[in-house]
């Protein structure tokens, strides 16, 4: 699957609803099986990622990279791979 349209480096624009893009903050970077991730703070979170499709909707299931088995919460599970720019009130942009 090409991945062009979402792998690269992302910008944190808005975190949990508040203007962060003037913050010094790493950009996140987005693989064809990980998702490095910056907060705030500046503080970083790896994911694991797995990108599939259903007809033409991307989606992504993320799985924090310091589990080593499904969660038992499924709702945090195949999720729109434009879920990135919902996930906890955030939005990112390419950089």
């Amino acid at each position: 699957m090409d991945l062009k349209e979402v792998n690269g480096y992302w910008k944190l624009n808005i975190s949990t609803g508040e203007d962060v893009s003037k913050n010094d903050i790493t950009p996140w970077k987005i693989t064809d099986n990980t998702v490095i991730t910056y907060d705030r703070n500046d503080k970083k979170s790896d994911f694991n990622i797995a990108f599939f499709k259903i007809k033409d909707q991307l989606f992504a299931d993320v799985v924090d990279s310091h589990l080593n088995a499904v969660t038992d919460e499924p709702e945090t599970h195949a999720k729109p791979a434009q879920f990135f720019h919902q996930l906890a009130l955030i939005q990112i942009s390419r950089t």
